[in-house]
């Protein structure tokens, strides 16, 4: 047994506290908090994975984390450098992230078309209603202008007619403008919008609903964030670094449904999507934060 096992054991039973209640703490499993009192640091997933869970069962115990690690720094397995870059591989879309990407306009001319197609339609057949119905009734050419015995057009009821025109285009106009109204309200409001959910123990949930694209943004603002991006409908690894005090990572998450980040130093961590600021003010050290992603059609 090592002495940061041993010393984590000791604090831990000063407490009365069980393996069982450190597990439900932070949520790591107790084969893990067995290996970490043990000293058998290869039965974790990784360094950078140790040196969190390090933290996060000390913080259950009430102690400082940092200075547990500082103290029991010769013990702790050495993080590996982490490469240069590393470029995300692109999952699928949804689809609703697909049908987001088709033309906002086509929907609705093809309504158009449609309702107009119905409208001549019924004209015909009303007009072959009328035919059948009534077949005297008069022709629409009857309305035309007349003559007489000697051939000259008769003409009649001018000023009416220029009368009606004039009603005639001002309904029109007036139609024109309830049918733009219509149309402006009819038009979704694509404004992102980003909800703080609920937190249920180290783990906040965020919804962010939006239009287009999703830029992620994570910003080392206070000391050095170790963090993991998972992506959690696949449930895979999309990246884990330890970002240096003034770097910055930035992804396009517009295809996933739901990630989420694993932060060891989560007050030192900023992220932004789509450069709004995700609040992450009152969280734990260690904390996982999930974001579901929902695209607005």
């Amino acid at each position: 047994m090592s002495e940061l096992g041993r010393y984590l054991k000791e604090t831990r039973k000063e407490k009365k506290m069980t393996l069982e209640d450190i597990q439900e703490v932070t949520k790591i499993r107790k084969r893990y908090l067995e290996a970490i009192e043990k000293g058998e640091y290869n039965a974790l997933p990784g360094a950078f994975y140790a040196r969190a869970f390090i933290k996060s069962y000390a913080e259950a115990l009430g102690l400082n984390p940092e200075q547990v690690l500082e103290q029991f720094a010769q013990e702790l397995p050495r993080v590996p450098q982490a490469p240069a870059e590393q470029i995300p591989t692109r999952q699928r879309r949804s689809k609703r992230a697909r049908r987001s990407a088709s033309p906002k306009g086509g929907k609705w001319v093809s309504n158009l078309i449609f309702y107009a197609f119905l409208l001549l339609i019924g004209f015909v057949f009303y007009i072959a209603f009328v035919s059948f119905v009534n077949p005297e009734a008069e022709s629409p050419m009857d309305d035309a202008p007349g003559v007489n015995s000697e051939g000259d057009e008769l003409v009649s009821g001018g000023e009416e007619g220029e009368e009606t025109h004039e009603t005639d285009a001002e309904n029109g106009g007036e139609n024109q403008n309830e049918n733009k109204s219509a149309q402006q309200s009819e038009e979704p409001d694509s404004e992102p919008v980003l909800t703080r959910e609920r937190t249920e123990g180290n783990r906040t949930y965020y919804t962010y609903e939006h239009v287009g694209e999703a830029i992620v943004r994570l910003e080392a603002v206070n000391g050095n964030v170790w963090y993991s991006l998972n992506d959690e409908v696949a449930e895979t690894e999309i990246e884990q670094l330890n970002l240096q005090h003034g770097s910055d990572r930035e992804w396009d998450l517009s295809g996933y449904e739901q990630v989420r980040f694993h932060f060891g130093n989560t007050p030192g961590a900023q992220l932004y999507i789509n450069n709004e600021p995700v609040d992450l003010s009152g969280l734990s050290h260690v904390h996982h934060i999930v974001i579901s992603f929902n695209p607005v059609d």
